[in-house]
């Protein structure tokens, strides 16, 4: 989605002010993604339910 420009869309006219836009639109979202996978990965390694064996 990234790659081929449909992960977001801004209404600017100027291509690289749309651009820019949204590649910070998309790495704030990543960033919170991985912001929560690393808490939850981490709450469940505290509790003992991690999927290791």
């Amino acid at each position: 989605m990234v790659k081929e420009a449909h992960a977001g869309a801004y209404d600017y006219v100027q291509a690289h002010r749309k651009t820019y836009a949204i590649h910070f639109a998309v790495d704030a979202f990543n960033g919170k993604v991985d912001s929560t996978l690393s808490y939850l990965k981490q709450s469940m390694i505290t509790s003992g339910r991690s999927n290791k064996k």
